[in-house]
Formats: C-alpha cells, sequence, structure tokens
C-alpha cells in the first residue's frame, strides 16, 4: 500500500519536487523549534501552513506512520505557526520526496497474527512537558493501525506515562476484538499487546492501589478489565525491539530504518 502518486502532486504543489532529500522526517535539534509562536503571523500564512499540515496528515493517517511523530509535534502549532515551524513541515516534505516509493508490505503466506506495540515518551514537548503517547498494530508482518498524540496530563514518571500510553493501546485492542467478533470471527486468544517497561506491566497486572498509582486517573485503570476478560495479554519487549519507538521520539537515521522495517515499511 503506498501514496506515491499523492506524495508526487503534494511535492509539485508546493514546490518541493526539486528540493534536496533528507534521510529523517525532522531534522536534529528541531525540538527548540516546537515552541508557541508569539507573534501573530498573516492569515495567508496561516493557510498555507494548515494546507501543507493537512496534507502531510492525510498521507501519515493512510500509509505513512514513519511521519507521524513529526506530523503530530507540527500540527499542535497550526492556528499560529512560526517560520520555523514552516521550515520544519518543508522538511517533512524533503524527507517524503526521498522516500516516495516507500509502501507497507504484507506477508500474507508467513505473515504473524494480530498483535501490538505501546510506548511512551516522558515530557518530551518543549512547550507544556506533556508526554507522548504512541501505538502501533499488526498483522501480516505489516502495520494496519497507528497512533502518535500528546497525552491530556502530565506524567509525573515514566511508569505512569508508559501506563497511560498502554492503555490507550489497549482500548483499540478492545475494539479489534468487537470487531473481529461482528465480523464472524472467532476471537479465542487475547490479542498479545508488546511493552519495555515492566513497572507499567506490572501496574496493569495488579490492579492494587500503591503510591505510584493513586494519582492516576481512575479512565486509565480500565487495562485490567480487559487483561481479566481476555481481551489482551501484556508482553514485556526490549527497547530495541519496540516498534512503536519512532511514534514517540526523532529518531537518527539508522534506527529509523530499523523502526520502519519493524512495521513492514519499504521500498
Amino acid at each position: 500500500m503506498d501514496q506515491s502518486g499523492y506524495i508526487r502532486s503534494i511535492l509539485d504543489h508546493f514546490g518541493m519536487a526539486d528540493a534536496n532529500p533528507h534521510p529523517t522526517p525532522l531534522l536534529t535539534g528541531a525540538n527548540v523549534h516546537l515552541i508557541k509562536n508569539t507573534a501573530q503571523v498573516a492569515q495567508a500564512e496561516v493557510k498555507h501552513f494548515q494546507s501543507l499540515i493537512g496534507s502531510l496528515l492525510y498521507m501519515q493517517i493512510g500509509t505513512r506512520p514513519d511521519i507521524s511523530f513529526a506530523v503530530s509535534c507540527l500540527a499542535q502549532y497550526a492556528a499560529n505557526p512560526s517560520p520555523q515551524h514552516l521550515h520544519l513541515a518543508t522538511y517533512v516534505l524533503s524527507y517524503l520526496l526521498g522516500t516516495t516509493n516507500k509502501c507497507l508490505c504484507y506477508d500474507g503466506a508467513n505473515g504473524s497474527g494480530l498483535h501490538g506495540y505501546s510506548d511512551s515518551s516522558l515530557g518530551n514537548q518543549t512547550d507544556d512537558h506533556d508526554s507522548t503517547s504512541s501505538y502501533v498494530y499488526m498483522l501480516m508482518n505489516g502495520a494496519i493501525s497507528w497512533s502518535s498524540h500528546k497525552q491530556r496530563t502530565a506524567a509525573q514518571n515514566t511508569t505512569k506515562a508508559e501506563y497511560m500510553a498502554m492503555t490507550n493501546a489497549a482500548n483499540q485492542g478492545a475494539w479489534y476484538q468487537s470487531f473481529l467478533m461482528e465480523l464472524g470471527y472467532s476471537v479465542d486468544d487475547p490479542i498479545p499487546l508488546h511493552g519495555d517497561n515492566k513497572g507499567a506491566i506490572d501496574l496493569a497486572l495488579n490492579p492494587v492501589t500503591r503510591c505510584r498509582s493513586k494519582h492516576i486517573d481512575i479512565k486509565y485503570h480500565v487495562i485490567h478489565g480487559y487483561i481479566e476478560k481476555g481481551y489482551i495479554s501484556l508482553i514485556c519487549t526490549p527497547t530495541k525491539e519496540m516498534v512503536a519507538d519512532g511514534f514517540t521520539k526523532s529518531l537518527l537515521h539508522v534506527f529509523l530504518h530499523h523502526f520502519n522495517s519493524g512495521m513492514g515499511f519499504s521500498a
């Protein structure tokens, strides 16, 4: 699955067809520019930026999970973008220029069953120090759904950030259980959900309230019910095997390539 034709048309539309391609969606040190613009920009500039972000969002939602983190960060400033925000958005386009022909591939003969990965950063948002939650679900060795978004409440530690991200991922897994049953499939086994934080997994498996969990919003404890009902099962996975890692931070090219391969995303 790919959107190469659409990507080429967007590159032409924004005058980037002859630009120099870049190896990653965000440049090194981009976080210092991910802050609110204190000056009010012209409406024409806002409209231009919003048009660009809208095009990137369409690609990200469709077939380009590799730009999810970059687009999620930049979309937060669509109401009043700075020149630096526009520069970073065009940088994403230059990355797409060099990866136009990459696509999501699925292995129908030897692919694995439905399983998910959940990950979170801790306070990487420059403006408000909120963390980023992410998940990706895989089927037949290719990504079928993914998400990268800022958490609505500030996490006080890594365990809490990962726990909230894991619950969001579990919500998607529970929906898959319901959807598959509506289609007439027999879903006897829990959907495996991988996480790389043992503290968050232990907290999800043991619903006893402790000092580190009593401040977590009650809605996130729904994951206990999913586990008890057999909707999902949690698996502790090393960070180097965490496919969702690129949804929470900007990666160097070598790690981005590993991340993309893990989602079945290749040329």
